[in-house]
């Protein structure tokens, strides 16, 4: 049954809240003379407030704002949810007015699909909660209301009808054909078997086979086939289901789905290769995800400071622009010995950046940890977020401390490091790198206190260790060619290939559009930044959630 949306303007939301004081004679009167208003409002003019409380109402309120106005087309939004919300109280019977349609007979009758219809509410179709002979309450519209939006909105109703760019005769025959593999009286449909399948026999499933069949897209098959009652009807008595699933199991459908997901490939396109529902592809994919991280992050035991406990830890912990701004990006650069012991203003950021990063992967550990069977998006999203964001705090850690832990090997191999062979420096500087993770994983393991935690003498310690054990011309195999360090720091990072945080989204960004770059940017921290979540994009670009993902979606794929 659909919702009834949430109000846009605070004059009708003020009327919502009156009519808890109003009696069921009153409410009716309200409903008529509202459905009446919305007939007389233009989407592009404005309305005092005086006067839509004096036509929802018969009262005319003796004090209001002067000059507040109300825009037609919220005006529209409002009074359609308002109605829809009214006749939720006292459900008008269906019986009235010729006989009230169901959502799907309305659709069907105006020749779009059942989202389209959706969106005519949201512009002045009225809809009301209707009881039926059964005693069922269900939303629906009466005929004079279709009549009515059809004559004020003609033009669109036809634009919306021929975006299916099917006829009547063509709709008939893929129907036809429908009810026939749901009966098996028809087995093949394309070059592969549907009933003869290893495949569920879903809406989805027929509209993926049927729409090379007929020209179409499958979302414009799907639309044709979800409003007819003999389809829904057919599906029925076929159980919806008819052999096991796929031989290679929900495990990998999951796996798949996440994967494609974290390669750009919408839930549409991974309902199509799988041939499954949109929403099935979309929990497939959450699941996924959830199962990756899952596994990634099997053995991260994070200790919590009592710090993080507190009342807007999280506020005080990860303000300081040293966590926020100025994060390693791109390919990592070979660091010089260091020559003095760092300065009290490094040691204080090491120290915020320490505290930051063991907040962040305590924090993902125990979302991890809360995270339902069927997780949602944002928790999801969020949770890749901490841990992109971690790993650059990590990074941060790591390059400031080598310095520090190289200066063994520049003693030892008595001569200065650029003098030192390109290879072998980049076995040190790798062998260091990996030392230096481990101190920091350590000391996030224990209650080991920020300022004891050293892993600049940590990893100088390591280094003098594998210099008296083999030698300063020998150091230990990690690698010597240029991406030696790049290629350390990545396997000292479990959630490297779950949440994909590689910098290459650098070089992919610089052949992107302004646009799709900038969304790259804000999702990964490429320009330094903390990474953010889709919610934190929307927020920066100034539009819907839904809107930012798609954007992100298309800049994966440079479309």
């Amino acid at each position: 049954m659909p919702i009834a949306a949430k109000f846009r303007t605070a004059c009708i939301a003020r009327l919502w809240e009156g009519t808890r004081f109003a009696d069921a004679r009153a409410r009716a009167r309200m409903l008529a003379d509202a459905e009446l208003f919305v007939r007389d409002v233009d989407a592009g003019a404005e309305y005092p407030e005086e006067l839509v409380v004096d036509r929802v109402t018969r009262y005319r309120p003796e004090e209001v704002d002067v000059g507040s106005v109300v825009k037609g087309h919220d005006l529209l939004h409002d009074l359609t949810a308002f109605i829809l919300r009214l006749s939720r109280r006292e459900p008008l019977d269906a019986a009235l007015r010729g006989g009230a349609m169901e959502a799907n007979d309305a659709a069907v009758s105006l020749g779009v699909s059942a989202r389209t219809l959706a969106r005519f509410r949201e512009s002045g179709l009225v809809m009301h909660h209707v009881r039926a002979g059964d005693g069922r309450v269900r939303v629906a519209c009466f005929p004079d209301a279709l009549a009515s939006f059809r004559a004020r909105s003609a033009r669109r109703v036809e634009r919306a009808g021929r975006t299916v760019r099917m006829g009547l005769a063509e709709r008939e025959a893929m129907i036809r054909r429908t009810v026939a593999v749901c009966g098996g009286a028809e087995s093949e449909i394309g070059e592969r078997s549907v009933r003869g399948s290893a495949r569920v026999l879903s809406l989805h499933a027929l509209a993926t086979r049927l729409a090379p069949a007929f020209g179409c897209s499958v979302r414009t098959a799907r639309t044709v086939l979800e409003g007819d009652r003999r389809v829904a009807d057919a599906l029925r008595a076929a159980g919806r289901g008819t052999v096991a699933a796929s031989p290679r199991g929900a495990a990998w459908t999951r796996a798949f789905a996440a994967r494609a997901a974290g390669l750009g490939f919408t839930s549409t396109e991974v309902a199509g290769h799988l041939e499954i529902g949109e929403g099935a592809a979309a929990r497939a994919a959450l699941r996924g995800r959830a199962e990756g991280l899952a596994a990634a992050l099997a053995g991260l035991r994070v200790a919590p400071l009592p710090v993080f406990l507190l009342p807007g830890a999280e506020e005080s912990i990860l303000a300081p622009p040293v966590v926020r701004a100025g994060l390693p990006v791109g390919p990592a650069r070979m660091p010089e010995p260091a020559v003095a012991r760092a300065d009290r203003a490094r040691t204080r950021e090491d120290a915020a950046l320490a505290v930051a990063f063991r907040f962040l992967s305590w924090r993902a550990q125990e979302a991890l940890a809360r995270l339902p069977k069927s997780p949602a998006a944002h928790a999801l999203d969020a949770l890749e977020r901490d841990l992109r964001w971690a790993q650059r705090l990590r990074r941060a850690l790591v390059e400031h401390a080598l310095p520090a832990a190289l200066v063994p090997c520049v003693q030892r191999l008595g001569r200065s490091w650029g003098d030192v062979p390109l290879p072998l420096r980049m076995r040190w500087t790798a062998f260091a790198a990996i030392e230096c993770a481990h101190a920091l994983d350590f000391g996030g393991q224990s209650s080991v206190a920020i300022e004891d935690l050293r892993p600049a003498q940590l990893a100088a310690h390591a280094v003098e260790r594998a210099i008296a054990r083999g030698g300063p011309e020998f150091a230990p195999a990690n690698g010597d060619g240029p991406h030696a360090l790049d290629d350390a720091l990545r396997r000292c990072v479990p959630w490297w290939h779950a949440v994909c945080a590689g910098d290459g989204w650098i070089a992919l960004a610089a052949h992107r559009s302004p646009e799709s770059a900038r969304v790259l940017t804000l999702r990964f921290g490429l320009d330094g930044t903390a990474p953010r979540t889709l919610e934190e994009i929307a927020r920066e670009l100034r539009t819907s959630a839904s809107l930012a993902a798609a954007a992100w979606y298309a800049a994966m794929r440079g479309r």
